[in-house]
């Protein structure tokens, strides 16, 4: 009787080791959605009032995960027909290397901190099990939409770098509205200020943000009839490299999209133009003289320029001002007024004070807002791009 109680004993150890290890078996073989879903149902999200809420990742932009909360309502009032609409309880943001959960529904800038099982977090394994689940859903459209398949890898190491554009081209071979709609000021802002930074996996922004990214060649001949950027380009070879980015963050989003990599040169379509980026030097002009924070477009992304020009007298620093920045300066006088006043045929306000100008105009998805400050022997420039909220 005391054999079979001490063999009971030494066998209770090895069957919680076997249930131990089945349980670590199944965690580790759930994919992305279902670690996020157990995640977030064992959160303090008010539940009681949607027992059958479903979770969908949204999108992954590096370490943060992005996701939707939601059910499924019949929103037909006919009998023996339905119609399924989703309506949306709560988007969540899943911080995986600080193991903090939010919830962003009502205010991106001040999120709630949400309590959950942490335990369901282990940052290296999801982190790894996640991006690969994003890169394959992503891909996996791309073969859907050309029927092959393409291997991904981190960028090239001589891509490791600041970029900065150095011209642009009209893309004449598309006549859509994209051409109409922004002009060629706008291409030589663009062409005069854009800049991003490559390393490893990520497009880095200026003070902004960085995105998600990866490197692979295209077959262009497998599919000519394919009616993309790459045709667009009319590439002479069997296959073009590319650098595309997976969907990022508001900040972020659609800005570098896609990089296509031509030895020592980068080339970004963008509005109806080709434009063309190099290596920066340090000794860059425009680095010298203005802070850039941002992309200089004007697709709700944030542009902000500040910096000095070295005259004393306004209205030689406003020429100055008008010379390099052509889209910013569109309809502006050729020079500074005597009074304030509104220009009611191009929506341009001028506040004209004795040490200083202000100028506001309307845009159509914002307005840009100029100033000019005399302080000491220079003039203080800020110009940005304002949204309005939505």
């Amino acid at each position: 009787m005391t054999k079979k109680i001490i063999y009971l004993f030494l066998l209770i150890p090895a069957l919680f080791s076997c249930n131990y290890d089945n349980k670590n078996k199944q965690e580790q073989d759930l994919d992305c959605e279902e670690i996020i879903s157990k995640i977030v149902q064992s959160s303090s999200l008010d539940w009681k009032h949607y027992p059958e809420a479903f979770t969908r990742i949204d999108r992954i932009s590096g370490d943060s995960i992005f996701i939707k909360v939601f059910f499924d309502m019949d929103i037909t009032d006919q009998p023996n027909t339905h119609q399924v609409a989703e309506n949306t309880i709560a988007w969540l943001l899943l911080c995986v290397k600080e193991k903090e959960l939010y919830n962003i529904t009502f205010n991106t800038q001040n999120p709630i901190a949400l309590r959950f099982d942490k335990k369901l977090l282990k940052a290296d394994n999801i982190e790894k099990i996640c991006q690969k689940s994003n890169e394959k859903m992503y891909v996996s459209e791309s073969e859907n939409r050309n029927n092959i398949k393409i291997n991904t890898n981190p960028i090239d190491k001589k891509y490791h770098a600041q970029w900065q554009c150095f011209k642009y081209v009209k893309d004449v071979a598309n006549t859509d509205a994209e051409n109409q709609i922004f002009s060629e000021n706008y291409a030589k802002q663009f062409s005069h200020f854009a800049q991003f930074s490559l390393k490893k996996d990520s497009l880095i922004l200026p003070n902004q943000c960085a995105k998600y990214v990866f490197q692979y060649k295209y077959p262009t001949k497998l599919k000519p009839d394919n009616k993309g950027d790459i045709v667009i380009l009319n590439p002479k070879q069997d296959s073009i490299s590319i650098i595309k980015g997976f969907e990022d963050d508001l900040q972020c989003d659609n800005i570098f999209n896609t990089l296509f990599l031509n030895d020592s040169t980068i080339i970004f379509r963008n509005r109806g133009y080709f434009f063309y980026f190099k290596k920066k030097n340090n000794n860059d002009f425009i680095s010298k003289n203005f802070h850039i924070e941002g992309i200089p477009g004007d697709d709700r992304n944030y542009w902000k320029v500040q910096g000095e020009y070295n005259f004393t007298n306004l209205q030689h620093a406003y020429n100055s001002f008008l010379t390099d920045f052509p889209y910013a300066s569109e309809n502006l006088l050729e020079k500074i007024p005597l009074k304030s006043f509104y220009d009611n045929k191009h929506y341009i306000n001028y506040i004209v004070q004795k040490n200083s100008v202000i100028i506001e105009k309307e845009v159509p998805l914002g307005i840009v807002s100029i100033s000019l400050k005399k302080k000491n022997n220079v003039c203080v420039l800020s110009y940005e791009i304002k949204y309005p909220q939505e």
